[in-house]
């Protein structure tokens, strides 16, 4: 549990960090790039991101197939690394996605 509120209060704090660096760029260029848009908002992750980390409390004493214990492992581990690059990774490259996304971006 305490696992799930560390995870969700950095992802907050990033999300919050993404959507100043959004309104950042826009002051600066004061144009809106669709790719730019989807990427800064992460996904909108957040929205669903904390209701992932209850799902272990409602299998509490029920899980008892070592099956269903690596399944749901490998669900989490797969979920945590696709927030990761979801939120930290693709932010931090999005000059080079928009550049090689939309030529015309240079120009900007």
């Amino acid at each position: 549990m305490i696992l799930g509120f560390g995870v969700y209060a950095i992802l907050i704090i990033r999300l919050f960090q993404l959507q100043k660096l959004k309104k950042r760029r826009f002051k600066e260029t004061n144009k809106k790039w669709l790719l730019e848009e989807s990427i800064l908002n992460a996904g909108n992750i957040g929205a669903f991101g904390y209701i992932i980390f209850q799902i272990p409390f409602r299998f509490d004493n029920h899980i008892e197939s070592i099956l269903l214990i690596i399944s749901v492992s490998l669900f989490f581990t797969c979920y945590i690394i696709i927030t990761y690059i979801i939120v930290f990774v693709l932010p931090s490259k999005i000059e080079e996605i928009l550049i090689k996304q939309y030529p015309e971006y240079k120009l900007v």
